[in-house]
């Protein structure tokens, strides 16, 4: 849990360039975070907002794409809780009303 921890405070960080306005570092930063470990789905997410955002659409889709349907063998349990959508499409539970 303590390697998720700082993994998600390496994300913040990148992230923080956004925050002040300057995706291009916070991309080069996610850019870094996703060569290091390049399961760390949460990390395709956010760069592919931000370069949504820049109308980076191509690079945009490529990293979207990872995180939907890219592997999931990062050797911790990043991925531990129950989903929100879980039982959502089989009528165990309904969140639209």
């Amino acid at each position: 849990m303590e390697n998720i921890k700082k993994i998600e405070d390496i994300v913040s960080f990148c992230m923080s360039h956004a925050a002040r306005g300057d995706a291009e570092s916070a991309i080069e930063c996610l850019g870094h975070v996703t060569q290091l470990i390049p399961d760390y789905r949460d990390a395709h997410l956010e760069k592919g907002r931000l370069l949504f955002k820049i109308k980076k659409f191509e690079q945009a889709i490529i990293e979207f794409e990872y995180f939907y349907k890219g592997r999931i063998e990062y050797p911790v349990n990043i991925f531990a809780g129950e989903s929100f959508f879980e039982g959502a499409l089989d009528g165990e539970k309904n969140y639209y009303y």
